[in-house]
């Protein structure tokens, strides 16, 4: 069990070394929305200093469907799908990381395991998860 327990903390390790060594900064703000902002873009504060990028196309009337994004993409993934839909479907989609419900999904699942946690660690996809999404909130504000 130690030598487990050593190894995952000597990947943690080397994962944060490896993001303070290859970390960019972030871009500018008013880069970003100059060259991602046009229209239909709209930019809606939400509170707490947070504004969040949206685009609501379609008719207002139609049926509403909102489309989600992974950590690694923004709202512009999905225009191939707005293309198709906008006709019929009011089409809203915006940029918000939504790694929070993987983030809770494995920490449930870690949960799950009640007074012996470590034995979550002894299948290799619970491993790769907890490096891939326990981890990433660590460059969650990567692009």
């Amino acid at each position: 069990m130690k030598w487990v327990l050593r190894g995952l903390l000597a990947l943690v390790a080397l994962l944060v070394i490896a993001f303070l060594i290859f970390r960019t900064p972030d871009t500018d703000a008013a880069e970003m929305r100059a060259k991602y902002g046009a229209p239909p873009s709209q930019f809606v504060e939400i509170g707490d200093g947070v504004t969040v990028h949206l685009r609501d196309e379609g008719p207002r009337d139609a049926p509403p469907i909102i489309l989600l994004h992974g950590s690694n993409a923004d709202l512009h993934t999905w225009e191939p799908w707005v293309q198709g839909l906008k006709d019929s479907y009011r089409v809203i989609r915006f940029d918000q990381i939504a790694l929070w419900v993987f983030f809770a999904e494995l920490i449930a699942r870690m949960i799950s395991y009640g007074r012996k946690p470590w034995m979550f660690f002894k299948t290799g996809w619970n491993v790769f998860d907890f490096i891939i999404i326990g981890l990433s909130p660590l460059f969650a504000g990567q692009t």
